[in-house]
């Protein structure tokens, strides 16, 4: 089984900032500030390794990638 990835992305208003886990349509979460969701997501990738985090722009360009892996 493959990682489980979970991506930080703004939401369709460009307002909020979502955790979407890749394969699923609807956000896991949604937050005021960038800062909050990557929070979060390092939580559920933490807890679910091995896993990745996906950080966006506001652009949809990826940021940076943080991966969990099973070793700790």
């Amino acid at each position: 089984m493959g990682d489980k990835i979970y991506h930080i992305l703004p939401n369709e208003d460009n307002n909020r900032w979502e955790i979407k886990v890749e394969g699923r349509g609807r956000p896991e979460k949604t937050f005021d500030t960038k800062e909050a969701a990557y929070q979060e997501a390092q939580d559920l990738a933490d807890a679910s390794r091995p896993s990745q985090v996906v950080i966006h722009r506001q652009n949809g360009e990826v940021e940076d990638v943080s991966k969990y892996s099973t070793n700790g």
